[in-house]
């Protein structure tokens, strides 16, 4: 795909390349067949030099002219006119962040992760998929330890057990992502891994005498596995060491008629939470990647939140402000991850977050900590400089809530202290953003007690006057900061023991 223009990386491919596969499965009968067929198909182009990044374009040019001139296409003019969307739904699903949330159809905040199926289809699928919503049905990080990983699998079999053939799964360890489905007329589960059939050492793609086979007949003959093994083929597919860490995904349509019933059955399941790290990968570092902060807050207190990818150096902080997962940000702060860890260039991921203007990410993190002594002194003056920029942002943010109970919660949290946000939210712009949206702050109000509008606007009244007093008082929250920090300080001089 590199040699085509697309800017990927080679060990990502296999992300765009499961979801699309899960895409295909729920496309049709024969959509699995098809999909591995066009791999297939590509992979033997590219090897006997039909296809190179030199002629593809140009036969592209000649099918296009043909289409024009009202001429017949053949086979091979097909195949090629679908090779350049199907690439580029590998690309997108591998790229979604970098496409941002504007480009898909109601898009999470900050954008897509590589397993919203159900928002990136919309922008990659076939007729095949227009009239179905994919939609994830489960998303939860695993410790692989293998008894407890085979018990796990034990279980998901029984869950699954009336509705197999409408269920399919990905899981990623970080480092590979593969697909995987059960087939219940065969009581076995089939391993999908189109991303590892680049790899031309691999000896499952090969027959008994050495030569090489298609991903259709390696899948048939050497990627199907009884259930009672199914941990350990998974840990060899991911490349897991015994005791290592996963995110498994679940996809169904959203107009399947058992649909309340599968969710039931997967909220009963009880994934394998152990301690373990590897890599430097953690429970916590999926959790955040995947935003899914139930297993964030489940498991939190039992992990390093400095911890760092070995591979990437990334901590869980880092990748929630990379990714735009603001709740996860919030917790992990709130939890006490440093804030002031660089990376080898000796910046820190919030002086990025300022650079590239990321202000939501901000609000989220100083929303966040009690104290602003948790930020660097560099960090700090680049906030201030950017006070009113950041001030106009959150304006532009409340106007654009049209819920009045989100939009009551994002003041309140504006208004709360102790709280880093004083070092941006003044007590004058508080008593601005107080006015300005007094009418939604009533509404929420009386929406919530039952009440009419008019009957709550004494505690609106109450807010701001609090505010007044607030900034009446010749003692700041910023000096109080200073005065717990010194006094703190001279602390530790009396008893530098503490």
């Amino acid at each position: 795909m590199q040699k085509l223009g697309y800017k990927v990386e080679y060990k990502g491919v296999c992300a765009g390349l499961t979801q699309m596969w899960v895409q295909a499965y729920f496309s049709g009968e024969n959509e699995e067949f098809v999909f591995l067929s066009r791999i297939d198909k590509i992979n033997d182009d590219f090897e006997k030099g039909k296809i190179n990044e030199n002629n593809i374009e140009q036969k592209l040019l000649v099918t296009e002219n043909k289409i024009k001139h009202g001429m017949a296409l053949d086979d091979e003019d097909i195949h090629l006119l679908e090779m350049r969307p199907f690439f580029d739904g590998v690309a997108l699903y591998q790229l979604a962040k970098n496409a941002g949330e504007n480009f898909f159809i109601n898009a999470p905040p900050g954008g897509p992760v590589q397993t919203d199926v159900d928002t990136i289809s919309k922008t990659t699928a076939s007729k095949a998929l227009e009239n179905k919503a994919i939609i994830k049905v489960y998303n939860e990080p695993l410790a692989c330890i293998n008894a407890n990983l085979q018990n796990f699998f034990d279980e998901l079999k029984k869950t699954i057990s009336e509705n197999a053939s409408d269920v399919v799964f990905t899981l990623s360890s970080g480092l590979h992502r593969i697909g995987l489905r059960f087939d219940a007329d065969e009581n076995k589960w089939v391993l999908i891994n189109p991303g590892s059939y680049l790899d031309d050492s691999l000896a499952y793609k090969k027959d008994d005498k050495g030569n090489p086979l298609s991903l259709k007949e390696t899948i048939n003959k050497n990627l199907k596995f009884d259930h009672e093994c199914i941990a350990k083929e998974i840990q060899a597919a991911l490349s897991l060491e015994a005791n290592s860490v996963a995110n498994i995904n679940a996809f169904v349509v959203e107009n399947h008629p058992e649909l309340s019933n599968i969710k039931s059955n997967f909220s009963s399941l009880n994934p394998p939470r152990e301690n373990v790290v590897n890599r430097g990968i953690t429970l916590i570092h999926l959790a955040v990647a995947y935003n899914n902060l139930s297993a964030l807050e489940n498991n939190i207190h039992f992990y390093d939140l400095d911890t760092r990818i070995i591979d990437t150096g990334k901590t869980a902080l880092e990748i929630g402000l990379i990714d735009n997962h603001v709740e996860c940000i919030r917790i992990l702060v709130k939890h006490g991850a440093n804030l002031k860890l660089t990376n080898t260039q000796g910046k820190t991921q919030l002086s990025i977050e300022i650079q590239e203007k990321k202000w939501e990410n901000i609000i989220a993190v100083l929303s966040s900590i009690e104290h602003i002594s948790r930020l660097s002194e560099k960090d700090l003056k680049s906030i201030k400089k950017k006070k009113s920029e950041i001030q106009k942002h959150f304006i532009s943010y409340l106007n654009s809530i049209s819920d009045p109970n989100k939009k009551k919660e994002a003041i309140e949290e504006a208004l709360h202290e102790p709280s880093g946000l004083v070092i941006i939210f003044d007590q004058d712009f508080k008593k601005k953003i107080l006015k300005l949206n007094a009418g939604n702050f009533a509404t929420a109000s009386a929406e919530n007690a039952g009440q009419p509008v008019t009957e709550k606007k004494s505690k609106f009244s109450f807010l701001l006057n609090a505010l007044k007093l607030k900034s009446e008082n010749k003692t700041s929250f910023l000096e109080n900061q200073h005065k717990s920090e010194v006094h703190i300080t001279k602390e530790k001089k009396i008893n530098p023991q503490q």
